[in-house]
């Protein structure tokens, strides 16, 4: 059954809208300079509102390791998403250090892109266009790449909207991860939450 992630959540009202429809996971931008980026203490507030059965989780764009670490211990994420150049190894170190789960995002440009996921040491993979990019990848490319994947489990991300939100799902994703589909003019929208997963749920 497919799961589904909203991020980017910024406002307190934001957790009364994802706790309407009660997502799989809620997801917040910890790292400054991304349009949906909030501090540290904003997200503490925002994570404290949100039902504990949501699974919260922080993303980081190559981020200090002490900044993830100080979100981790003060019980404002549960789970880390690297969104970044992060490596190998960093992401070992994470896991190692933390002992929580990761979610690796990686840009989907050629299938070499999808192959070298699946080497990655993450819990899940995030197949997506960028950071924040707000459009889809070529989700033909991962049609052709997920007959021979034996990778970490996968979230789709970038530009799922309703118009597109039941194609993605054939995909046969962990999850599914939307941020500006849900949102009218830059700001999370609960009508378009609820219908969304409305359809999400219908189809697992």
């Amino acid at each position: 059954m497919t799961k589904l992630k909203i991020c980017g959540l910024r406002r307190e009202v934001d957790a009364e809208y994802v706790n309407a429809v009660r997502p799989d996971f809620a997801g917040m931008i910890l790292t400054p300079g991304f349009k949906r980026s909030i501090d540290e203490e904003t997200a503490r507030r925002i994570s404290g509102l949100i039902d504990p059965k949501t699974e919260t989780v922080g993303v980081f764009v190559n981020e200090k390791r002490d900044v993830i670490l100080s979100c981790l211990e003060r019980g404002i994420i549960d789970t880390v998403q690297l969104h970044g150049d992060e490596t190998a190894d960093y992401i070992a170190k994470i896991k190692q250090m933390t002992g929580c789960k990761v979610i690796k995002a990686v840009k989907v440009r050629s299938k070499d892109d999808i192959k070298a996921a699946a080497e990655l040491p993450a819990d899940f993979i995030l197949f997506d266009n960028g950071t924040g990019t707000g459009q889809c990848f070529d989700w033909n490319i991962l049609r052709e790449e997920l007959k021979g994947y034996t990778g970490p489990k996968f979230f789709i991300a970038g530009g799922i909207n309703e118009e597109n939100v039941k194609e993605a799902i054939t995909f046969k994703p962990y999850a599914i991860d939307v941020s500006g589909g849900v949102e009218t003019d830059g700001f999370k929208d609960p009508i378009k939450m609820r219908k969304l997963t409305e359809m999400v749920r219908n189809r697992r």
